[in-house]
């Protein structure tokens, strides 16, 4: 889904333009990520799991910045 970025929409837009750098950074520096709750009975599972990712994230981050 992201090589369409860059096929067609970046296209869209004269290289070296603002909005076509920009769908370049996103493009460059984001991954794509579909997540999918198979727990949906359970109504915060998802978001359980983010909040975890985020947290492990954020102590990873702390420890290799000091």
């Amino acid at each position: 889904a992201f090589a369409l970025w860059l096929e067609t929409w970046a296209k869209i837009y004269p290289q070296g333009s603002n909005s076509r750098e920009v769908i370049q950074f996103i493009h460059d520096n984001y991954y794509l990520v579909n997540l999918v709750d198979n727990e949906y009975p359970k109504e915060t599972v998802l978001w359980d799991i983010v909040d975890e990712m985020l947290t492990l994230a954020g102590r990873k981050k702390e420890s290799i910045c000091a």
